[in-house]
């Protein structure tokens, strides 16, 4: 497990890293996962504001958390609604 976690630093700028290393062990990568959520949720509200404005990153994390979504179902609760809205609301 110390092998794993000296890669930490590498790993968390790297979201599909990051993904496979969540899966393996939601426990221990907890921290790195509500770091990104938090980004998420920042990236979120300025796609709210600005919802024309491309933004590659925004579209890697909902990537990234909906390959995660299911190892941390109560944080991830409100996350399906807000993708279902950002597409009703943008794209249909």
């Amino acid at each position: 497990m110390e092998a794993v976690n000296a890669s930490r630093p590498d790993v968390i700028g790297k979201l599909p890293q990051l993904q496979n290393m969540v899966k393996r062990d939601p426990v221990g990568y907890r921290t790195e996962f509500l770091m990104q959520l938090r980004h998420f949720e920042s990236e979120y509200q300025l796609f709210l504001l600005q919802p024309t404005k491309e933004s590659a990153h925004f579209g890697a994390l909902v990537n990234f958390l909906s390959h995660v979504a299911k190892c941390y179902p109560v944080e991830m609760a409100a996350f399906p609604e807000q993708i279902m809205g950002l597409l009703r609301d943008n794209y249909l």
